[in-house]
């Protein structure tokens, strides 16, 4: 089909116009090109067509659950769920919330069958009867099917500002365990909630600054002012014993200008929530972009941690050489004792999103790269940002490095199911520069990471 345009007399800055509509058209066009001309198997799907993601985590059923924030008009977001099956056909979608602002920063499936999904609501809590619009943290349990079971805030206290929930765990003993940071006077403190399954609060504890400071040695020189620190509880895992591993991240030590270098932490912890160990590795400080990104409630920190069997993996990235961002494993013992450590730049800058444990002992580290400089707090409005799975041996090295995606894109590989035939499925979503929101996707790929096209 051949459209025809009516002659029009442009003066110069028309033409200029005319000029940026095309090269705007153009890139569309590659963009849009360069997932048709894959000869791949892609499942895109879509929720409420203006869903901005921020996990997504597998079910026992083989699919895939995704979850975030939704546009839902004037001023307001709703927090989202969307569900796919094992072939990426979505299944059911559910918006969670109130008429301000809620989101989700992550779930886990329950023994139930249902979900647990928590982040942050000024919908609900504290910020809504107290009219300053603080984030309170936000919990909501769900059936299998998505629907509300019961919906809660635990910051309704007038000595927390702010509060939101990065990582869950439903633990051996029928609890579920929340944890996140709170802020007071400026200073951003780790908590664990502890609750029943009803989601009656049974017990929470609260680390702040001074805790680190008290318990710890070999720390940084560090002064008496409270405001100055960071902390953020983000991944919990269960070992056989029944005690928790908290992984996060903290200030490097709350002296001004240091308070904004962060450091990863491992917390091993009784399951009443009463310390063991205390590990933050300061060799390895991020700096300050990293906590442009992160300074935000809204946004979660990157670090996975998996119990194995003798000690830790911790995932997650930093800035290495040059301030380029790479994603870096840090292996310890139950004690916290750091074994070794690696680092995987791929392409120059990545982002390290997931880890999935294989039965074989190997690890898949799952992610996105670019080889160009991107912002990590605003990695859609880059043009260029591929898929990335790295298969490493439990020692940390790397089998193979792959990345999937095309220029003009913005992909991130988020979470994989193993396929019975070898090798996995994908969940990932791309990211529009001109709309600011994503697709969802999944793909296949082979034991070497090579896309199935067939």
């Amino acid at each position: 089909m051949i459209i025809r345009f009516p002659s029009i007399h442009l003066p110069h800055s028309g033409f200029i116009l005319l000029a940026w509509v095309l090269v705007f058209c153009i890139s569309c066009k590659k963009e849009f090109q360069s997932d048709a001309d894959s000869s791949s198997p892609i499942e895109y799907f879509f929720g409420g067509y203006e869903d901005k993601v921020a996990f997504v985590e597998k079910t026992s059923d083989g699919g895939f659950i995704y979850g975030g924030s939704t546009n839902t008009g004037v001023n307001g977001k709703d927090a989202f769920l969307l569900k796919v099956d094992h072939f990426g056909n979505k299944q059911w979608y559910k918006t969670y919330g109130g008429r301000k602002y809620d989101y989700f920063n992550h779930v886990i499936e329950t023994s139930d069958g249902g979900y647990l999904a928590i982040g942050a609501s000024n919908s609900i809590g504290k910020g809504t009867w107290d009219s300053t619009n603080c984030l309170s943290d936000y919990v909501v349990k769900t059936n299998a099917n998505g629907d509300v079971m019961w919906a809660r805030s635990y910051n309704s206290s007038t000595n927390t500002d702010e509060s939101a929930a990065f990582g869950a765990l439903e633990s051996k003993l029928g609890f579920y365990y929340i944890t996140g940071k709170n802020s007071v006077s400026g200073t951003n403190r780790i908590y664990i909630h502890r609750l029943k399954t009803d989601g009656t609060f049974t017990y929470d504890s609260i680390y702040p600054f001074n805790y680190y400071y008290s318990n710890l040695t070999n720390i940084p020189p560090y002064t008496v002012a409270p405001n100055y620190y960071h902390a953020w509880g983000v991944s919990l895992c269960e070992a056989l014993d029944g005690s928790l591993f908290l992984g996060g991240l903290m200030s490097l030590s709350n002296i001004p200008g240091q308070a904004s270098k962060y450091v990863t932490f491992l917390m091993h912890l009784f399951h009443n929530g009463s310390p063991i160990s205390m590990n933050p590795y300061y060799s390895y400080p991020r700096e300050g972009q990293y906590y442009f990104a992160f300074d935000n409630p809204r946004r979660t920190p990157p670090v996975k941690v998996k119990v194995m069997q003798n000690g830790c993996l911790i995932a997650t990235y930093i800035e290495g050489l040059q301030g380029k961002l790479t994603i870096q494993l840090l292996r310890t013992d139950f004690n916290g004792n750091l074994m070794w450590e690696k680092q995987f730049p791929v392409q120059g800058y990545s982002l390290l999103h997931n880890i999935e444990a294989n039965p074989d002992g190997t690890f898949l580290l799952i992610g996105s790269s670019s080889s160009a400089p991107f912002n990590s707090a605003y990695p859609e409005l880059f043009s260029s940002l591929k898929n990335t799975l790295i298969l490493v041996d439990k020692d940390g090295n790397a089998l193979w490095t792959k990345t999937i995606g095309s220029d003009f894109t913005v992909n991130n590989a988020r979470c994989v199911q193993p396929l019975a035939e070898g090798g996995w499925r994908v969940a990932a979503y791309s990211s529009s520069s001109e709309t600011g929101y994503d697709r969802m996707f999944t793909m296949r790929v082979n034991k070497n990471g090579d896309l199935i096209t067939k």
